[in-house]
């Protein structure tokens, strides 16, 4: 046989062969069906769903709607997992047609004795809707159903994976749930102190200090809300004898508290009681080891000129008080006053000292500053007697403990106000 004829064998030799292989890869072409050969499976609406039920050979699980999420009845009382709950749901109640069995003595074979797995959904009248899952059918990505009329079908099967995860995969990771615009206190304690910041809107207070930053509470809050297990144990939560924090997040309508032991390689251990237990990232928990220096205001004078509408200024003797026009135009005693950014940078430069021993109550006034913003009730700062040769001992009308700004300071603002 000449060379050329040769090789022209060969490579129909390498065809057959790629045909050959693609052919037992890929397996027969999928069977398709008529569309109108179809029946209704049910119809049930995820957004009417008020408790999920799925038992299967690996345990029960049980869902309740609770508020705007869901929460895990079995195997264990938890928060669940929002989002895989919903993805679940959404796939399952999606299953409104199906293909038909022609043959119903088959219906053992198909759906198992028992069947693989079974989905109990309740709606908001109470009306129970029942559906049995059985096997993988041999026809495309599709498992076989008894739909509640009776009908055994074959179904898009999307949700096949899901239905034999492990219960965790359900559970929230995070650690406490909440409204963030509900919370009214954070109490933190531990071996080096508490930090407590309680309030609401733009005004907090951190106990035994004075006035919080809202924008550094804000951030404290929303790093609650992001902290998250890394592995959740089934463990009964309980209280630490002598945690290394304890947490209590107080709400309007509850108090959530979860205790931080000891560091371990797996992680940090985390309890929540009356929720989970289990491991947290170490770094994570940082946030936790914040002070009055970390959260509290560093202005002595919270007159903040965007906000600001007049403030009024008496300091030993001296003072000058501003008010803002319809154009946003400073004036003192009805004149433009070129002075002004000058003055409020002067009141913006004064700090607040913070120290672990309580300040003591004014027992004097030496000076005032009088602030009235435009979106909130005026208020007066009083600065009262020297403490320690340094600093005053300074009062937020609105409340609070007092707290102490450096004599330096208002020495400072005392001579601008003096020009």
């Amino acid at each position: 046989m000449e060379e050329r004829q040769l090789r022209m064998l060969g490579v129909l030799v390498v065809v057959m062969l790629a045909l050959t292989l693609a052919v037992n890869l890929l397996g027969e072409p999928e069977e398709t069906f008529d569309p109108e050969a179809t029946e209704e499976i049910w119809s049930v609406q995820m957004a009417s769903t008020e408790r999920f039920e799925l038992e299967r050979a690996e345990g029960k699980l049980v869902f309740e709607r609770e508020g705007k999420g869901w929460r895990m009845l079995e195997p264990t009382q938890a928060l669940a997992d929002n989002y895989a709950v919903q993805k679940l749901l959404t796939d399952i109640t999606h299953i409104d047609k199906g293909i038909p069995l022609p043959d119903l003595d088959a219906e053992g074979v198909q759906l198992g004795d028992p069947p693989r797995a079974r989905v109990t959904l309740t709606d908001k009248e109470g009306k129970v809707h029942t559906l049995d899952i059985g096997m993988d059918a041999p026809v495309g990505y599709r498992a076989y159903v008894k739909a509640p009329s009776g009908v055994v079908a074959a179904v898009d099967a999307q949700f096949k994976t899901a239905l034999h995860e492990l219960p965790s995969t359900f559970r929230d990771k995070s650690l406490i749930r909440f409204d963030a615009g509900a919370v009214r206190r954070v109490r933190i304690a531990s071996p080096g102190g508490v930090l407590d910041v309680h309030g609401q809107g733009k005004v907090w207070w951190l106990e035994g200090f004075g006035r919080a930053d809202a924008d550094k509470v804000d951030d404290l809050i929303t790093g609650l809300l992001r902290l998250q297990f890394k592995l959740i144990q089934d463990v009964e939560p309980v209280p630490m004898d002598d945690p290394v924090f304890a947490v209590d997040v107080e709400t309007t309508d509850a108090t959530l508290t979860f205790h931080v032991g000891d560091r371990t390689p797996m992680g940090q251990v985390v309890h929540v009681l009356g929720g989970s237990g289990g491991m947290v990232e170490p770094q994570s928990l940082s946030l936790l080891g914040q002070g009055p220096v970390d959260i509290g205001d560093d202005h002595a004078i919270p007159a903040w000129p965007h906000r600001l509408s007049s403030v009024v200024v008496s300091l030993a003797g001296e003072g000058f008080s501003l008010e803002k026009d319809e154009k946003n135009v400073w004036r003192s005693n009805g004149e433009p006053e070129p002075r002004a950014d000058a003055w409020l940078l002067e009141m913006a430069k004064a700090a607040v000292h913070y120290r672990r021993e309580p300040v003591p109550e004014l027992t004097e006034t030496w000076g005032t500053v009088v602030i009235d913003h435009n979106d909130a009730e005026p208020f007066t700062i009083s600065f009262g007697q020297v403490v320690d040769g340094t600093y005053r001992a300074t009062q937020d009308s609105r409340g609070g403990d007092p707290y102490l700004v450096p004599v330096a300071d208002l020495d400072a603002l005392a001579a601008v106000a003096a020009e």
